[in-house]
């Protein structure tokens, strides 16, 4: 069997729960926060959008106050530093309690509603390039015509969405940022696709080895792709409640319109969460195919192992009358013994002892493969 150990691989993420309890709510560590993350702001309306980077919070103070007219999206890849903190703080009324969800991440699918703005958190999964699945938060506050989403790291995970905004005469340029919301939702739900789609050639391929008997995978395998199902399955569980929270709020931030568009999400996460649990149920299928192979190998090594042993059975019972060697006359008197075993000292005895221990050997064989015990 080839060997497919691997570095055990966790999805839970610890970080957000790295403080001692009775720790304050809302804190963070503020030295943790030294470095002005990689920040770009879209503005866009229906006629016009433009794309432009902040390296400071004075740049980005500047930019609103220079394109008040417009949508805005505030893209923030890692950590907000402290300064930028302060100024959300400041400009959007957004809570300590926000800021620290954001900086320590981990958390599950959400939505916090606050009278000027809503709080959202969603959990995006992809593969990266060695195939391993990760998962990332990203952090949205949304308000009237200004949408802010942090994530937690450089990658361009919603490059789909800012080319449909650099296309003119799409919806989501007419639209407010609420409709924006909708596209990047939809986007995070829609990456699950592919991660669920390796999962399901995953487990076609475990089966397909399984009834080859090419014995590829082991139950450590599909006890991973096994755990990799229940945490996209608990992650879709929590996003299915936000979009339901969403959709029965009434904020006057997320209009009516976009929750039209908000439903055809449902619909994607409900799917998504089916194949699941199909998926889930195949793997656990698998798991019983896997012992049940390994039962039947086991059973016929000890078939084997059986045959071997009947069949030196009588070779050992004779060996073992013989080996006695209870001299054919009394060496004193001279008196033969006859029931001392007088072929012992026959000229032929060896020879033929050998020719009916392996006439033995034949018969066996011969009973065993009339009785199908030696088919495989």
């Amino acid at each position: 069997m080839k060997s497919r150990r691997k570095k055990k691989q966790s999805y839970v993420n610890k970080s957000a729960k790295k403080f001692v309890p009775g720790t304050s709510p809302g804190h963070f560590h503020e030295e943790e926060l030294s470095t002005f993350p990689n920040t770009n702001v879209i503005f866009y309306n229906e006629v016009e959008v433009k794309a432009i980077q902040c390296s400071s919070v004075s740049d980005l103070e500047i930019l609103l106050a220079e394109n008040q007219t417009f949508n805005k999206w505030i893209e923030v890849k890692g950590k907000p530093d402290l300064s930028l903190i302060k100024y959300f703080s400041r400009a959007f009324g957004v809570h300590r309690l926000e800021i620290e969800d954001v900086i320590n991440t981990g958390h599950s699918p959400k939505i916090d509603f606050y009278p000027d703005h809503i709080f959202v958190i969603t959990r995006l999964v992809f593969n990266n390039e060695e195939s391993e699945l990760k998962s990332e938060q990203v952090s949205f506050f949304m308000a009237n015509k200004i949408l802010i989403s942090i994530q937690e790291s450089d990658n361009d995970h919603f490059d789909s969405v800012k080319k449909r905004l650099d296309s003119s005469g799409k919806l989501i340029r007419k639209s407010n940022t609420d409709y924006l919301m909708y596209a990047l939702q939809d986007s995070v739900i829609d990456m699950f696709y592919p991660v669920i789609d390796s999962l399901g050639e995953k487990l076609e391929r475990m089966e397909d080895s399984f009834f080859s008997d090419e014995g590829l995978y082991s139950i450590s395998d599909i006890q991973d792709v096994k755990k990799q199902l229940l945490f996209l399955r608990r992650t879709l569980v929590s996003e299915r409640e936000k979009v339901n929270e969403l959709l029965r709020s009434d904020s006057d931030i997320f209009g009516n319109e976009s929750k039209l568009y908000l439903r055809d999400v449902m619909d994607h996460v409900r799917f998504s969460m089916d194949v699941l649990e199909s998926y889930k149920e195949i793997s656990g299928g698998l798991i019983e195919i896997h012992l049940s192979n390994s039962n039947n190998r086991m059973n016929s090594v000890m078939k084997v192992l059986t045959i071997i042993s009947t069949i030196f059975i009588p070779l050992t019972f004779i060996a073992g009358i013989y080996g006695m060697n209870f001299p054919k006359s009394d060496p004193i008197s001279g008196e033969e013994y006859f029931f001392n075993m007088p072929e012992m000292y026959h000229p032929y005895s060896y020879i033929t002892v050998l020719l009916v221990m392996l006439v033995l050997v034949i018969l066996q064989l011969y009973m065993f493969y009339r009785r199908g015990w030696l088919s495989k």
